[in-house]
């Protein structure tokens, strides 16, 4: 809980840029396969140029983590930062994050549960990222080096998971 209200504190001091007063932010899922194990994006919540995208996890099993990267456009939009998931801290677990940019338009995500259990996912946020969008238009946003893991010793990937993202947009 204190992650969230830090993260609710930094952004509300954060406000809009200025000569970014009117600038509404959003969030375009691209479509996903109806049906099938995926990582997808979509909007979580938004306030003038600043918005945040939940990465949600649906119809996967036995997950006991993520590692991705997250691109963008840097002229496009600025990250701002994160806020964990519920879907690995299931049963009161405390993952451990790293969430942290790595260079210019790429912010790189890992998060593993401890223990020895995955978890079963019906559309739960891994984790939450913010972006401050700095114009007017439609921003790809992507998954890269995109692998959820299961629970076996040493964990493995699990297979056929459908990674859809969107873009970043600004009105």
């Amino acid at each position: 809980m204190l992650r969230f209200a830090t993260a609710a504190l930094v952004l509300a001091s954060i406000g809009s840029a200025p000569g970014r007063e009117g600038l509404a932010a959003g969030f375009a899922p691209a479509s996903a396969r109806s049906g099938a194990m995926s990582v997808s994006m979509s909007e979580s919540s938004r306030g003038g140029d600043l918005v945040t995208v939940r990465v949600d996890v649906s119809g996967a099993r036995g997950i006991y983590g993520a590692a991705f990267d997250v691109t963008y456009d840097p002229g496009s939009a600025d990250y701002v930062g994160w806020a964990p998931g519920t879907l690995l801290e299931q049963g009161g677990v405390a993952p451990n994050y790293t969430v942290a940019p790595s260079r210019s338009g790429t912010v790189v995500i890992g998060v593993s549960r401890t223990g020895s259990s995955g978890v079963s996912a019906s559309g739960q946020p891994v984790v939450s990222l913010t972006f401050r969008v700095r114009g007017k238009g439609a921003f790809p946003v992507a998954f890269r080096n995109a692998v959820l893991y299961d629970s076996a010793n040493p964990p493995q990937p699990i297979g056929g998971i459908a990674w859809v993202a969107g873009s970043l947009t600004g009105a």
